[in-house]
């Protein structure tokens, strides 16, 4: 709970920052929708969704709310078989642009939230074919590259490519897949 409430401290902080700003254009609300493949370090794949509502506070900066599901049916992560992997996280969203040239914009994207996290773990090493349910929660973290084409002045197709953790954490006992994600999608200004 307590990152929950940093996040949206951070996110009315800037909220409040960039409105003080001289530069501040009208704003603009957007809703977005991406399909995404996270290829982990172990080799496997998390695919999943991504839903945000956003306002873009500056010509150059923007922020996010929005939810993201990724699952997968099997991991082998550290000799520990888990099936029904199944993230779901709230995520704050801010993306700082980068370059902009006609209908073309590339941002800096960071992304931070929580995972809410289920699966089903075995462990041979200890006992074999005994497997039991696990929920856990941890901090997501994502930074990468989005570039936006807009096919109209309210309509842009996304591609995003970056570096994603679903659940960083030092405790050497829970699941932390992470790798590179890429994602595609559809962004629509209100």
């Amino acid at each position: 709970m307590k990152i929950l409430s940093c996040f949206f401290l951070v996110f009315f902080f800037v909220k409040f920052t960039a409105q003080s700003n001289e530069n501040l254009k009208s704003d603009q609300l957007y809703v977005e929708a991406t399909v995404l493949s996270l290829k982990s370090t172990h080799r496997n794949y998390f695919n999943g969704a991504t839903v945000f509502f956003g306002k873009d506070l500056t010509k150059k900066f923007n922020v996010a709310i929005g939810f993201e599901h990724s699952r997968n049916n099997f991991h082998n992560d550290n000799d520990w078989l888990l099936y029904k992997l199944r993230f779901n996280t709230i995520v704050v969203r801010q993306q700082i642009l980068l370059f902009s040239e006609k209908k073309l914009k590339i941002s800096a994207d960071f992304r931070e939230g929580l995972s809410f996290i289920k699966y089903v773990k075995e462990e041979p090493l200890v006992r074999k074919d005994f497997r039991y349910k696990v929920k856990e929660k941890g901090l997501f973290l994502y930074f990468g590259i989005n570039s936006k084409l807009f096919l109209t002045q309210n309509i842009a197709i996304i591609v995003d490519l970056g570096i994603k953790g679903l659940h960083m954490s030092t405790n050497v006992y829970e699941v932390n897949p992470h790798g590179i994600n890429a994602m595609t999608g559809l962004q629509v200004k209100l």
